[in-house]
């Protein structure tokens, strides 16, 4: 996972740089939350400081398991995650305004609270 946030964050060091009046550039991680080649907080905080003129990367984590637990969507608090989950959860930015409401969290019945995280635990059947 580190080394695949580092060349991320050497992908969009250049685009920036070639488009700095853009909306910030929104990453996916799609992961199990395991991490094999080390602490990904640090990675992720460096890919997290690049940015446009309108603001800083956003990273969206989507931590993907086995486990038939209930699905979470748009934590607001780290509170019941699993420690994978958690983990990407303080990775992960929060939703920001204009991404607010968007077109498929009505159709897919998933509610936000105020401040959510873009960390999505969920659970692959």
């Amino acid at each position: 996972m580190c080394e695949a946030l580092r060349y991320t964050h050497k992908v969009l060091d250049r685009w920036v740089a070639e488009h700095p009046g853009s909306f910030p550039p929104i990453v996916l991680n799609l992961t199990d939350g395991e991490s094999t080649d080390g602490d990904p907080a640090g990675p992720a905080q460096q890919l997290r400081s690049v940015g446009t003129e309108n603001g800083p990367t956003l990273l969206f984590n989507l931590h993907i398991s086995s486990d038939v637990a209930t699905p979470t969507h748009y934590p607001s608090t780290d509170a019941g995650l699993p420690q994978m989950g958690a983990k990407l959860f303080s990775m992960s930015d929060v939703l920001p305004p204009t991404c607010a409401t968007p077109p498929w969290t009505s159709v897919c019945g998933w509610n936000r609270a105020r401040g959510a995280s873009s960390s999505t635990p969920a659970c692959a059947r």
